[in-house]
């Protein structure tokens, strides 16, 4: 089967993201703040699971910054969260 992300680095930097918006539901960052704030990784990788977690529904993009999905954080949006980072520690082996 196809993996869920494409290396273990991207899926690493998604799982990061994903982390840092369920404790922090309102923020919302450039890629390059997202890479040197939230997750500490190099661009290009982060940029990777940004365009996953856009294509998985979680997050969206507006000009340059990208945010969760909805404007405010609901029991919906910490699910999504939730099943996304489950889905992610798995034995990442499974399609979107």
């Amino acid at each position: 089967m196809k993996k869920l992300v494409e290396n273990d680095d991207v899926r690493r930097a998604a799982i990061a993201i994903l982390q840092y918006l369920r404790d922090h539901p309102q923020a919302k960052d450039s890629l390059s703040g997202i890479a040197e704030w939230w997750v500490g990784q190099e661009q290009g990788t982060v940029e990777k699971a940004l365009k996953f977690l856009l294509k998985a529904g979680v997050l969206q993009r507006r000009r340059h910054l990208y945010r969760l999905a909805s404007h405010k954080a609901t029991s919906s949006e910490t699910d999504v969260i939730t099943q996304t980072l489950r889905r992610l520690h798995e034995n990442d082996d499974m399609t979107m």
